[in-house]
This record gives C-alpha cells, structure tokens and sequence, in this order.
C-alpha cells in the first residue's frame, strides 16, 4: 500500500497537468475541451477581411495548427511547402519536374507570396496584381519611358507565377511570345528591320519591359544597328545566309576598331583581348550597360575571375576586403584590356605613380 500510494502521488502532477492540457485539447466543436476561439476571440474579427482561407472561415483551425493547450504558441502541425499540399496537392504535383521553379517555390516559401488567414487579394495574395512581383522585383525596370504592352496588362501575361519549363517563367519560348503579337513575316516587319527575314533573337536589340529608347531598343545600341547598316556586318538581306558574318570573329570587330588589334597585341593585355574574344565581354548588337558589355559590370569579371574571399555570392565581412572589391568596382583600379604604362595585372595607373 506505501509503495501504491507513493506511485499515486508522484503521478499526481502528471494527470493534474494533462487534465488542464485537455481543456484546450480540440479546435473542433465536436472535442471535449474549448474551440480555439473561445481564447482567441480577437482572431475571429482580425482574420474575416478580405479573402478568407477556408479553414479560417469554417474555424477549422486544427486543420494547420497543433493545438497547444497551456503551453502558448501557433505551431503547424507540419512545416510549409508540405502542410500547404495537403489540400493544394494538384497544384504540388503540377510544380514537380519543372525546370525552372520560382525561388520562393524552390525554397518551399509559399508564405513569401500568400498570406496564412486572409489576406486583400484573390488567392490569399499578400498584394493585389503586379504589386506583388514589385514586393521582390525593381519596379523601375519596367517604368522607363516606353513600355512594353504586355506589361500594362500585367506580368502574367508573359509569365508564370510558380514556375515553368522555359526561362525567367515564360509561358512560352521568348520566340513564340514575341510572335503572339508581332507578326514577323509581314513585310512592314521585315521592313522595319533592313529586310532581313527576323524570327528570333528579339532581345539581343530591345529591351523585354520597357525602355528609354524608341522600339524598346536597349540603353547602348551598336553604331551600325542604330544607323539600320546590318551590312556592315552581315551579308545582304537578299543573300541565301542573309545572316551569316563577313569576317569571323575578332577579324569583323577590327574592320571597324582596327587601332585597337596592336593595342591588345602588348604586354600584359586581358586574355580575351589578346585572344580576339570580343564576345566574351561585348554584345554584338545592343546592351543595357556601358561599353555593350554581356552583363552589370559589377558581375562580369566574376564570370572568368574567382576569389576565395569576395564575389557577387558571398557575404563579405568589413574591413576584411578592399572596398572597390567588395561592390565588385574592378575598374577603379584595373584596365579592362591593357594595363597602364609598365603595369602588370591589368592595373590603371603607370608604375611611376
């Protein structure tokens, strides 16, 4: 009986807790204990606004939530993106195998877009329409002096909103898209472009969004493009490979900038320089940065260049990287093609300085 009774009331603590547990025990109405609204009145007059999730509309709030009882908290009962496919198992389904998942979907962040309980916007956006899109995505991009008309109409008209097989989300191939709207073999189009037989590679010379130059055309445009003279560089329109090249590669670069092919013939000269790659760092046609280079010149020379300590990836600690290096301004202290005068590693001042 001692040995019972001891038993008995070292247990005692323990049942006196899980019977004050099981008053909360069940969000249903059909549980013993209190619905979570009966604690949690203010939640049923903060979460009715706007678009209602259907659990939070029918107060099912067991559906996402494990209930808690006297210890606090609003914890899931399973972590996102999976509590969220228990119902939205269709649409998980259609997102897996896709080649090009948005990041927010790839990192299983469905709150990054879509409120919990309710939310202003049709499906539970956190923000109506393109406002969204403008919570990650510069809006000046697409706010230049021309716009493109598909993007007045919204991003959806071109995009997907949770991932697609084609790049940057597109509904369709770039090509396919562009020809929804542009009907590339009607002669007007030929016409607007030297009366060359255009199909393809739209954006090698306008901009997707918008623009401040005229046709969407990109920020720096290549003389010979802006003055229509394709055939400074291609064969005539009217020629069986109308686009083929009159020179190949560097040897068509410096039948316009032939001062430069001794230059980069010196000591010391950037590789690709040297080697006539021009493409490697230049567009071809047009570009949105300076110079026509492929990309932000705070990127480019990590595409060839690595370094263990800094780079456009990588969180660098102040006061452990030179400055200039760290915002990847590579040319506040080198030359892009030859070094200054008695300079190695392609650095701007003469050695004397």
């Amino acid at each position: 009986m001692g040995l019972n009774r001891a038993i008995c009331l070292r247990l005692l603590p323990v049942a006196a807790v899980l019977f004050m547990l099981s008053a909360c025990a069940s969000g249903s109405p059909k549980g013993a204990g209190k619905a979570c609204l009966d604690c949690h009145a203010d939640y049923r007059q903060r979460f009715t606004q706007g678009v209602v999730h259907r659990p939070v509309k029918d107060e099912n709030c067991g559906s996402c939530h494990r209930n808690h009882g006297l210890i606090g908290g609003a914890y899931l009962s399973q972590p996102l993106p999976t509590l969220c496919f228990r119902c939205h198992g269709a649409l998980g389904k259609s997102l897996d195998g896709l080649k090009n998942p948005h990041q927010p979907v790839q990192e299983g962040k469905c709150d990054a877009c879509h409120e919990s309980h309710n939310a202003p916007a049709k499906g539970l956006l956190k923000a109506a329409g393109d406002e969204i899109c403008f919570s990650c995505h510069d809006r000046q991009i697409f706010a230049r002096k021309n716009v493109h008309q598909p993007v007045t109409e919204g991003c959806q008209t071109c995009h997907q909103p949770h991932g697609s097989n084609f790049p940057v989300l597109l509904t369709q191939s770039k090509e396919a898209l562009c020809q929804k709207c542009h009907k590339v073999s009607s002669r007007e189009f030929q016409a607007r472009h030297g009366g060359y037989p255009l199909t393809t590679v739209c954006t090698d010379c306008h901009s997707i969004h918008s623009s401040d130059q005229t046709a969407l055309l990109r920020s720096h445009v290549h003389a010979p493009v802006a003055k229509g003279e394709c055939r400074s560089c291609h064969a005539e329109a009217a020629a069986k490979a109308p686009f083929a090249v009159t020179a190949p590669g560097s040897a068509l670069c410096y039948g316009c900038h032939g001062t430069l092919k001794a230059t980069f013939a010196g000591a010391g000269a950037h590789p690709p320089a040297a080697q006539g790659e021009c493409a490697s760092c230049h567009q071809s046609h047009a570009s949105d940065y300076p110079g026509m280079l492929t990309s932000d010149p705070a990127l480019l020379c990590f595409d060839c260049h690595q370094f263990k300590h800094f780079g456009p990836t990588m969180a660098t600690a102040k006061g452990l990287v030179h400055t200039p290096a760290a915002q990847g301004e590579c040319l506040a202290c080198h030359q892009a093609h030859v070094p200054a005068a008695g300079q190695s590693a392609l650095l701007t001042k003469p050695a004397e300085k």
